[in-house]
């Protein structure tokens, strides 16, 4: 299935709720299958992202880069970052609990990397949102 617009729009729909919802933090235990859900949420808009990017590289066709800033794409994905790095212990990565925590961690590095390679704009928020801090 051809990712479109729209799906791409939901995927960045659900990382933000998923976000702002709270329950990605790393103690929940209550939600022990979150990391999971933002992992296929950020890996569904990455490959939603690199096919529709090379769709609109045509002169004249819309930007991609506004539907990250209107759902605040890369603020959440760095709230997501500051909340989960710290409490996790690069030596325990293969532990059960842990290992899910550096995909979903692994997968959400990507995601930013690809967007602020692929537009100065986004490149520009990140910077503005202090990433360059986060990841130092």
């Amino acid at each position: 299935v051809e990712p479109s617009q729209a799906a791409l729009q939901l995927y960045l729909s659900m990382l933000w709720a998923l976000q702002k919802s709270g329950v990605l933090a790393y103690e929940n235990e209550k939600q022990p299958r979150a990391s999971l859900v933002f992992r296929v949420a950020t890996d569904l808009t990455l490959r939603a992202f690199s096919i529709l990017s090379q769709r609109h590289s045509t002169p004249g066709t819309a930007e991609l880069y506004v539907d990250f800033q209107t759902y605040r794409t890369l603020p959440a994905l760095l709230r997501f970052l500051s909340s989960v790095m710290p409490s996790l212990n690069p030596c325990r990565w293969q532990e059960a609990r842990d290992e899910a925590w550096w995909c979903t961690l692994s997968s959400c590095m990507q995601l930013i990397s690809s967007l602020v390679l692929h537009h100065h704009v986004l490149a520009h928020e990140f910077v503005q949102e202090n990433g360059l801090q986060l990841l130092a």
